[in-house]
């Protein structure tokens, strides 16, 4: 397995954690977390550098502005939330029939690939 830049497995799921630049006296020593709302690794992999290239452009804008660290952490929550909106629709089938299926619902815990039965078999996609 890979290793990905500061996210990690806390708990139920992954998180993004990162220091924040010492270039601030008041963010010293100080980490920025928030949560990637996923249980899946393969989710986590997508977003993990997404939130990580956002945090880089930020950086700068920390030490010469005044941004508190809750601005920091909403702004790297908004990219989480926008990017899993985009991987949600990307995932969900077109099928209209199946889109309500609990199967397909991101909050049971993991999105679940449909079974389909041929005969006496049962094949996953």
């Amino acid at each position: 397995m890979a290793r990905l830049n500061h996210t990690m497995h806390r708990g139920a799921v992954y998180v993004w954690r990162r220091r924040l630049p010492a270039g601030h006296p008041s963010y010293k020593g100080k980490y920025v977390q928030i949560s990637l709302r996923t249980k899946e690794l393969s989710t986590a992999e997508v977003l993990g550098p997404l939130v990580n290239t956002a945090f880089n452009d930020i950086i700068k804008p920390m030490l010469t502005e005044a941004i508190t660290l809750e601005d920091v952490k909403t702004y790297l929550d908004s990219v989480v939330q926008t990017h899993l909106a985009e991987i949600d629709a990307v995932a969900r089938p077109q099928d209209e029939s199946l889109r309500n299926c609990p199967l397909w619902d991101r909050s049971a815990g993991s999105v679940q690939r449909p079974v389909h039965l041929t005969g006496q078999e049962q094949k996953t996609i």
